[in-house]
């Protein structure tokens, strides 16, 4: 199969000289002219229309899926509003309305929170996922995690402290600190 830019290599070199020469035309004169015609063409099949990129806005509930090539290094916070895949690294937090997967390249050291996650690489810190958290083989998971509902593959490494239940979500308004003390305090009156 050809790709875009060898067909428009192909037809620039190729073809209009062949047209050009099998009619007799002249090559200067009728083959500029054919040369722009059959440009806006394979412009208009590679780009499309004004019309068709002004309506292809991605709704948050799409298949769309942002992605964090090998290479590439993000510090700082990163949101996201539909699925995300991280086969770079990202040293921050990463919040998610959605699904998080982190590729066998991938690396994460930060907090993590999201609605179901995919592990295939390395994480490092905080993991909050409501749902459902997929371990795979090849993962390393150190830190604090908080699912709904867990999966580990066996040969992953996993050395974490794990809260798991339905109630995965943090209480509005207060601080996970606050929360930490009053379970503390709670035992030690007990």
């Amino acid at each position: 199969m050809i790709s875009r830019t060898g067909l428009v290599f192909f037809v620039n070199i190729k073809i209009i000289p062949l047209i050009c020469q099998r009619n007799n035309v002249n090559l200067l004169r009728k083959g500029y002219y054919l040369y722009i015609l059959i440009n806006k063409i394979i412009y208009k099949l590679m780009f499309g229309s004004k019309k068709s990129t002004e309506t292809a806005n991605i709704s948050p509930n799409s298949a769309a899926v942002n992605s964090l090539v090998k290479g590439t290094i993000v510090e700082g916070t990163v949101r996201a509003e539909s699925d995300i895949r991280v086969d770079g690294v990202i040293l921050g937090d990463l919040t998610c309305s959605a699904k998080v997967i982190i590729g066998p390249t991938g690396e994460i050291k930060g907090e993590v929170k999201c609605v179901s996650a995919i592990i295939d690489g390395k994480f490092e810190g905080k993991l909050i996922v409501e749902d459902l958290l997929t371990v795979r083989e090849t993962a390393s998971v150190v830190g604090d995690i908080r699912t709904g509902k867990l999966i580990v593959q066996a040969g992953a490494v996993f050395n974490v402290n794990c809260d798991m239940g339905k109630n995965t979500k943090k209480p509005a308004g207060k601080d996970p600190n606050q929360r930490i003390e009053q379970v503390l305090k709670a035992e030690n009156v007990g």
